[in-house]
């Protein structure tokens, strides 16, 4: 019998995962609470306006916009309102597992941005839903201008992580 499991890169023991580079750093990060808002187009569903590409997201709850009618809720705690259908019209779904989430940062974050994405350091828009090291991610500042954090589907992120292991800056 074949072993199909050879192929596939292992999984990092994530807790104990750190790239350290010359100029940037990365971990994963634990602990976030994340829920997906659906059909909120029109309507405030959190508390803090949605960031995309460019603003940097403060503190411990925030949220990012996705789309145009989805938000993603980030917050250190878990949220107090019941997943499911909402009677002001939209949908709210647990997503602590549907994406792994990753923290860069250091000087040359900027520089691994680059690697990664096609666009501008210095742009905006009004979604943090992009391509990334060919993925679709959710990739904003957080906490200062070169600290990043990227929410990849969490089935890629051991290619994501291998990814970034071979990044040469130089």
């Amino acid at each position: 019998m074949r072993d199909f499991a050879e192929k596939w890169t292992p999984v990092p023991d994530w807790e104990k995962q750190k790239i350290e580079a010359a100029g940037f750093s990365v971990h994963r990060l634990f602990g976030l609470h994340q829920t997906l808002i659906s059909a909120a187009t029109g309507l405030d569903p959190v508390k803090n306006k949605p960031i995309g590409w460019g603003p940097i997201a403060k503190g411990n709850d925030y949220a990012i916009q996705i789309s145009r009618d989805r938000i993603l809720q980030v917050s250190d705690k878990p949220t107090k309102q019941p997943f499911g259908w909402q009677m002001k019209g939209f949908a709210t779904s647990c997503a602590n597992d549907l994406y792994a989430v990753f923290e860069i940062s250091g000087k040359d974050c900027n520089q691994v941005f680059a690697r990664a994405s096609t666009l501008n350091w210095r742009g905006e828009s009004k979604s943090a839903s992009m391509q990334f090291s060919k993925l679709n991610a959710l990739v904003y500042r957080h906490g200062e201008e070169n600290k990043l954090r990227v929410h990849i589907d969490s089935p890629y992120a051991t290619y994501f992580w291998t990814w970034l292991e071979q990044i040469n800056l130089n």
